[in-house]
């Protein structure tokens, strides 16, 4: 849809997103985001950013990437924009760190109605896009997600915009052979490619406008409590309205959002929101617990069933060749206190308590 669909709200409005795909290693985000960049590879002329980037080269990268093939009828908006998607299927790729000034320029090219002014005083360099505009599907890991957004920037503007979309599964793997490739349904590219012909306002019908009202009114239920989405809160209503340009434009080539509309998509976000806070939880663990988790994996070998047990001699010769003396007599009674290890009772023989790690 880029820049030739839009609603007003009362500001103009379009349906570009960020979306993180967010879970463990072979999750599937790869192969998900590999799936959608073929079916946009069908378009003519659909713009895709680098992979790697830096601040400098998005923008090259997007100064190329000009639209004025399409003709705006009676319309104030301007026959010449920049529009582009980057989708990596490693968020760390194109943003290895938190860098500040890349970040600032992604806020504006979400937003599109401010134009990206840039000037360098060596070689009296000028950039100007009067309409930048920016689309992101990517994938990442729980961990480098805390490793690449520092505490204090989930107050900030740039992560209120990106919609994080987590799963925890690993999917099964399956042998297959011979096996049709889904990667060019034809039906769907063939809608795609009438999508991308369509231009002009969105409207809202009266039933959907209701329900956008009686929405806002109750407070946007379900409202999000993680302590970190306290910001994006505020995005909420602009990101129901993208979603909901989504549903219509699915649905048929009539840019009406009804009831319908409204209710698919605040479903499409409750769901994806529900499942946010999974996201912090799986965040980087400390030292300490690594060094647990290192204690439970080597009890499992020792005894594989947990029921005989392991030596309190045992555990401490582990822990000891890996902790240091000071820190070493605290790890046995916090994993107790946390019910990860349980005295089973005193070996008979050499009179040791016996620890098991089931149940825990």
């Amino acid at each position: 849809m880029e820049q030739k669909i839009w609603i007003q709200s009362p500001g103009t409005l379009y349906p570009n997103l960020y979306t993180i795909l967010v879970g463990p290693p072979a999750a599937g985000k790869s192969q998900t985001i590999g799936i959608a960049r073929t079916l946009l590879e069908s378009l003519e002329k659909f713009h895709f950013a680098p992979t790697s980037v830096t601040g400098a080269s998005l923008v090259d990268a997007l100064m190329e990437s000009e639209r004025n093939d399409v003709q705006w009828i009676g319309t104030p908006h301007a026959k010449v924009y920049h529009t582009m998607t980057v989708m990596p299927d490693d968020l760390q790729v194109l943003l290895p760190s938190y860098d500040l000034e890349l970040i600032a320029r992604l806020t504006t090219f979400y937003d599109v109605v401010h134009p990206y002014k840039e000037q360098k005083r060596t070689g009296d360099l000028r950039r100007e896009i009067k309409r930048p505009q920016l689309s992101i599907l990517g994938g990442t890991t729980p961990s480098h997600l805390f490793d690449f957004v520092p505490e204090e920037a989930w107050s900030q503007g740039f992560t209120s915009r990106i919609i994080l979309v987590y799963s925890g599964e690993v999917p099964k793997k399956r042998v297959r052979f011979n096996a049709v490739d889904l990667r060019q349904p034809h039906d769907l590219i063939h809608d795609l490619k009438i999508i991308n012909t369509l231009n002009g306002e969105f409207h809202v019908d009266e039933t959907a406008y209701k329900a956008f009202e009686a929405w806002i009114n109750a407070g946007e239920p379900p409202v999000p409590t993680h302590k970190r989405l306290e910001h994006y809160l505020g995005r909420r209503y602009p990101h129901l309205l993208k979603l909901s340009m989504v549903s219509a434009i699915d649905r048929g080539n009539a840019l009406v959002i009804t009831v319908d509309d409204f209710n698919r998509a605040l479903s499409w976000l409750i769901e994806v929101e529900h499942e946010m806070p999974k996201v912090f939880q799986e965040g980087p663990k400390s030292v300490d617990s690594k060094m647990m988790d290192e204690v439970i994996f080597a009890m499992k070998q020792w005894d594989i069933t947990g029921e005989k047990g392991v030596t309190d001699s045992k555990l401490k010769h582990f822990l000891l060749q890996r902790v240091s003396l000071l820190t070493f007599p605290h790890y046995l009674a916090h994993m107790e206190d946390a019910k990860l290890i349980h005295r089973m009772g005193y070996d008979r023989v050499t009179q040791e308590v016996r620890w098991t790690w089931k149940g825990g």
